[in-house]
């Protein structure tokens, strides 16, 4: 165990050595093809491998002693605030000219599509302007050497609100757009199957809430965070 959770080490193995399962077979996500894969009576010596679990590196900059979940949570950040603007980008692009059946005026035009796209494009850029203010202070903190576990929660709950509101996002224009936005070669479809299949992931999960107000309630330092 490595405090409260099983210690992780992470192995640099020769590609030939492993065995890839081919079953990424999911609804969102396809392309990272993140397959299952799995190690026969391989032996490594010590130096392949390394305890990835805690931030204690060997080497390199400081960059690589903050733990591994704030690490994750800027790719994670980018990712969801680039997938929601996106399908803002596709509803925007046909907004003045998509005139659903029965509907009185051009999507555009109508007041309760106005009224969500509005307040999306609201919530999105207010989480990427949170998202920023807490990676810059987590760097600036942590390169003075003033880092604490504060600073650690706010980039994480910036990252969950950046996934909760590039989902609302999603959501608005896939659904403004019609049945004509369920076909697999209309990007508004991708967008919302691949922010709901990110949103699964432990870092913008559920528990990420938890863990940040635990730490701003002031009770015990959670793991992962």
């Amino acid at each position: 165990m490595d405090g409260a959770l099983p210690l992780m080490r992470t192995f640099v193995v020769p590609r030939d050595q492993v065995r890839v399962d081919d079953n990424w077979q999911v609804s969102g996500l396809e392309g990272t093809g993140s397959c299952d894969y799995h190690l026969d009576d391989v032996w490594l010596p010590d130096a392949l491998t390394f305890v990835s679990s805690h931030p204690h590196p060997e080497r390199g900059r400081s960059l690589y002693t903050l733990p591994l979940i704030s690490v994750a949570s800027a790719p994670h950040s980018g990712f969801a605030l680039g997938v929601g603007r996106r399908a803002l980008e596709e509803i925007e692009a046909i907004a003045t000219d998509r005139h659903r059946l029965a509907s009185s005026a051009p999507l555009a035009q109508r007041p309760a599509f106005q009224q969500n796209y509005a307040r999306a494009r609201t919530r999105l850029d207010a989480a990427q302007s949170l998202v920023n203010a807490a990676a810059d202070s987590l760097h600036d903190s942590h390169m003075n050497g003033t880092l604490n576990i504060n600073h650690r929660a706010a980039f994480s709950a910036a990252t969950t609100n950046a996934y909760e509101s590039a989902l609302e996002a999603a959501q608005v224009a896939f659904r403004a757009a019609g049945g004509a936005a369920i076909y697999r070669s209309v990007r508004l479809q991708r967008c919302l199957r691949d922010i709901q299949a990110g949103a699964q992931h432990l870092v913008p999960g559920d528990e990420s809430w938890e863990r940040v107000a635990q730490v701003w309630l002031g009770l015990d330092d959670p793991p992962m965070l």
